[in-house]
C-alpha cells in the first residue's frame, strides 16, 4: 500500500515530548505506508529555516506560499519565491494561500492582495496551488480562483457546502480530506464528500492538527494518514488498499510526484 499525505506541517511538530527528531516522524509514517509527505510552509522564512534539513529525506516534497492568517506578518517577496521554486525540484506547489475570515477581519484587504499575486505566480510557473479557506469569506475565495485562471490545486481541509464542492471541482480543483471526516459530528460534512468523484480526491492530515479518529486529542503526524485512509475508504464503498492506489495517483498526477 502507497498513501501520500498531501498536506502537512512538520516543523510545528512537537519535538520535545512526540519525536526524537524529523527522521523518527518519517519512519512512523513510512511504517503506516505513508511513503510521500507534502511538507507545507506558510510562510518564505519558514521555507528557509527546514530546507536543508528536509531535502535529505526522499518522501519529503514541498509546498511554499503565504498562509492568509500570515499575511501581515511578512512582505510578499515573488522574486525570492520564484527563485526557491526554480531551485528545488521538490518544491511542488504553490500554498498554502487563501483567504481567511474565521480568525480576523483585521487583513482581509493584505489577504486578497497576497492571494492574487501569488495565484499569478502559479499560473506563471504551471504550478498547482493549495487553498485555504474559511470562515464567510469562502464564496470570494471561489470568484478570486475562478478570475485567476488557475486551473488546477486542492482545496485543503475541506468543510465548505456542495455547492462550494461543485464550483471546485468544475474549475479543476481536488478535495482534500482530513481527519474531520472522521469526526462524529461531521456526518453533513460526509454527506457531500460522498458526491465528490474519488477520483478528485486527495489524502492529508494537516499535522499537527485535526487527529483523526481514533487519535483525536492527540497531535497529529503524517502516519494518521492510514487512519484516513482507512475511515473514508468505506464512504466510496473501496478496500483501504482500493483506496490509497486511487488517492495516491490522483496526489501523484496533480503534483507530478515521482510514481
Amino acid at each position: 500500500m502507497h498513501i501520500i499525505d498531501t498536506h502537512c506541517h512538520l516543523n510545528y511538530l512537537n519535538y520535545e515530548k512526540e519525536h526524537q527528531d524529523i527522521a523518527d516522524v518519517i519512519a512512523k509514517a513510512c511504517a503506516k505506508n505513508v511513503k510521500q509527505i507534502i511538507h507545507v510552509s506558510c510562510l518564505q522564512k519558514e521555507y528557509e529555516q527546514i530546507k536543508e534539513e528536509y531535502l535529505k529525506f526522499e518522501q519529503i516534497f514541498f509546498a511554499l506560499g503565504i498562509h492568509p492568517s500570515h499575511a501581515h506578518e511578512e512582505e510578499l517577496d515573488l522574486e525570492r519565491m520564484r527563485k526557491h521554486f526554480q531551485e528545488n525540484p521538490r518544491l511542488v506547489a504553490v500554498g498554502e494561500i487563501g483567504l481567511d475570515s474565521y480568525w480576523t477581519k483585521e487583513h482581509l484587504e493584505i489577504q486578497k492582495q497576497i492571494f492574487a499575486q501569488q495565484l499569478e505566480l502559479a499560473k506563471q510557473l504551471d504550478l498547482p496551488v493549495i487553498i485555504h479557506t474559511r470562515g464567510d469569506i469562502a464564496p470570494l475565495t471561489l470568484q478570486m480562483l475562478e478570475e485567476s485562471g488557475v486551473r488546477k490545486g486542492v482545496i485543503h481541509c475541506f468543510t465548505e457546502d456542495l455547492a462550494f464542492a461543485q464550483k471546485a471541482l468544475a474549475l479543476g480543483f481536488h478535495i482534500g480530506i482530513g481527519g474531520i471526516a472522521t469526526f462524529k459530528n461531521a456526518e453533513s460534512l460526509r454527506e457531500i464528500l460522498r458526491q465528490v468523484p474519488v477520483e478528485r480526491i486527495l489524502t492529508e492530515t494537516d499535522a499537527p492538527y485535526l487527529a483523526p479518529v481514533p487519535h483525536r486529542g492527540k497531535e497529529n503526524q503524517p502516519a494518521y494518514t492510514r487512519d484516513v485512509v482507512n475511515y473514508v475508504s468505506a464512504m466510496y464503498g473501496m478496500t483501504p488498499e482500493q483506496f490509497a492506489a486511487q488517492t495516491t495517483k490522483n496526489a501523484q498526477n496533480l503534483f507530478a510526484l515521482p510514481k
